[in-house]
């Protein structure tokens, strides 16, 4: 056995340890909100889970009313957004190396904390279980498993929820969590969240970035092809046919985003690419920057990524998938629906350029755009 499957397995037999030995006595009756409840949210993974959460965290800031405080914890991808959405929590960060873990897990145990939602929870998490576990909090929400993991979870979330519907949108899944706390059903269809104020700093930037480029009046369409994960995107060689079939459009202009660590794949698909007019790379990878530029755009494309659900905040949304399923993963709008598009084989590539492209043409032809 691996010395990594052999550190698992022990951290797992600690979970259960914890769990036999350190959850309190069943809680009697519902929960019930008063003041100065301290509150732990537990979101420490990618960017568009958290932006599919959002409209959940926001109905619990509803719900708690200003109870008392909040602790959230995000993984890096997320801080930033987790900073502007929630200006008055206090966001603490999941991070990969070791030291800053045992740091975070060092704070939770010190914090005292009166109830803990774990939406990190399904599939079973040990480490976010392992995190509700040290907050010591009386009252722990999260999803109980079934199979291997239903006892633990069942000893860890004695505010338990079923397991949510296969293939259930990341938002209601979400959203059900809050059912113990007293929150109604959620609405049969969640929108997406207002987008997060931009600094003066970032305005200013946008503004200048964009009267560099010109072109006031022209169509502006944002691309996203860097995603890194492979089995979820276009192929480089669709993203160049599809830029080949944008530039017989007459009044288009293409904005080429690209997210953190993405820099060797943009220039590799700069280079691929070549000079053209009508192209332009975004200058900044930074959240507020990409989100600042998208809300100056007609139309975004994107695989199913972190950067399609923020920029749906700003912009319609042509979300091309692959093995995911829109069901649960498509991008969360605050008016029309995305456009979906996704091959009968679930791959990326079988998704014609040339259908991506007439819906380009399709929406600048609109009054709208």
């Amino acid at each position: 056995m691996r010395l990594g499957s052999r550190l698992e397995k022990a951290f797992k037999g600690l979970l259960a340890w914890m769990a036999a030995r350190l959850n309190p006595a069943p809680s009697v009756g519902p929960f019930q909100w008063r003041p100065g409840l301290s509150i732990l949210v537990l979101r420490p993974d990618r960017l568009g889970d958290f932006v599919l959460t959002v409209p959940a965290l926001k109905e619990l800031e509803r719900l708690s009313g200003g109870c008392g405080g909040w602790t959230l914890v995000a993984g890096p991808n997320n801080e930033e957004a987790a900073r502007a959405f929630f200006p008055q929590a206090r966001v603490l960060v999941f991070r990969s190396s070791l030291f800053s873990r045992l740091s975070l897990f060092m704070k939770l145990r010190r914090g005292r904390y009166d109830l803990a939602l774990d939406f990190h929870s399904f599939p079973f998490s040990a480490t976010s279980a392992f995190m509700t576990m040290l907050s010591g909090s009386p009252w722990r929400v999260g999803f109980r498993a079934q199979g291997d993991y239903a006892e633990m979870s069942g000893r860890v979330f004695n505010l338990g929820v079923p397991e949510p519907e296969p293939f259930q949108h990341e938002s209601l899944k979400a959203w059900s969590l809050l059912g113990p706390l007293g929150a109604a059903a959620a609405p049969a269809r969640i929108p997406a969240p207002q987008a997060p104020a931009l600094s003066e700093t970032i305005e200013r930037k946008v503004e200048d970035f964009f009267g560099a480029v010109g072109g006031g009046k022209s169509f502006r369409l944002g691309v996203h092809p860097t995603l890194l994960k492979e089995d979820n995107r276009w192929s480089l060689n669709r993203w160049l046919e599809l830029i080949e079939r944008l530039s017989r459009m007459q009044g288009l202009q293409v904005f080429v985003i690209h997210g953190k660590g993405e820099e060797g794949r943009l220039k590799e698909f700069l280079e691929l690419m070549g000079p053209r007019s009508h192209v332009f790379t975004l200058p900044d990878n930074g959240l507020f920057f990409i989100l600042g530029s998208i809300r100056r755009m007609d139309l975004l494309i994107c695989n199913d990524s972190g950067l399609m659900h923020w920029g749906a905040l700003a912009a319609p949304v042509l979300a091309l998938f692959g093995p995911s399923d829109p069901g649960q993963w498509a991008p969360l709008t605050g008016g029309a629906e995305a456009r979906i598009f996704r091959a009968e084989d679930r791959h990326c590539d079988s998704i014609p350029p040339l259908e991506v492209a007439q819906a380009v043409e399709k929406r600048m032809a609109s009054p709208k755009g």
